[in-house]
């Protein structure tokens, strides 16, 4: 395994472009990221069927790449609200897990109807109601980074992450806010790669992706 895979798909699409170190050392989240790329890709094996599935998986990679990149060059907000969009799609794989043939259902309704009965606050509500596995990014966390990074209020202070909460205008790279990214990016890919290496049947890597996730 290349244990700076995801450095290495930023700096492809960044020209030369750097990323944190830490980004390449964090070995949870570049196995993370490998194992939905190699499923998102069919790149060891296709399973066939539409690929409805794998472009889920798809889109949470290029998202994940996509705030690595804007990480490195200091947009940590952007960054975090991009880790909400993946909390959804993983959010979806928890319901799918839970209740395969309602994956049937959100594929088959229209898209009217797709909104109205999976909406995201919906679909948590039905995971923490079946009780059986924890809700891969809660109402908590989901509100946390709606209300910090992705809507707008009085009090909204762009790219404040440092001591004296300065207002950062275009990039400007934070330890701090770096951290926060890379912390919640771990555990959302990791509770995501689980869920796809369960829906995928992949059950060898469900213990190694399992340990990563108690030590975070």
């Amino acid at each position: 395994m290349h244990k700076s895979f995801a450095a290495v798909l930023a700096q492809e699409r960044l020209l030369e472009g750097k990323v944190p170190a830490a980004i390449g050392k964090n070995l949870p989240l570049n196995r993370a990221i490998e194992f939905l790329f190699d499923l998102a890709t069919c790149k060891s094996e296709c399973r066939g069927g539409n690929h409805v599935m794998e472009s889920l998986l798809g889109r949470i990679v290029n998202q994940a790449i996509a705030s690595i990149m804007l990480d490195a060059t200091g947009f940590h907000d952007e960054a975090l609200g991009l880790v909400r969009g993946m909390g959804e799609i993983t959010n979806l794989l928890a319901l799918f897990r839970l209740d395969p043939p309602s994956f049937r259902t959100w594929v088959t309704l229209s898209d009217t109807e797709r909104r109205k009965r999976f909406s995201p606050v919906k679909v948590r509500l039905v995971i923490d109601r079946n009780g059986s596995i924890a809700i891969p990014m809660d109402q908590h966390a989901y509100d946390q980074l709606c209300e910090r990074y992705v809507h707008v209020q009085p009090s909204t202070s762009p790219n404040s992450h440092e001591d004296g909460r300065l207002k950062h205008v275009g990039g400007h790279f934070q330890s701090r806010g770096s951290a926060e990214l890379q912390q919640t990016l771990t555990y959302i890919l990791l509770q995501a790669a689980m869920l796809a290496a369960s829906i995928f049947d992949r059950r060898d890597l469900l213990q190694e992706l399992s340990a990563m996730l108690r030590v975070l």
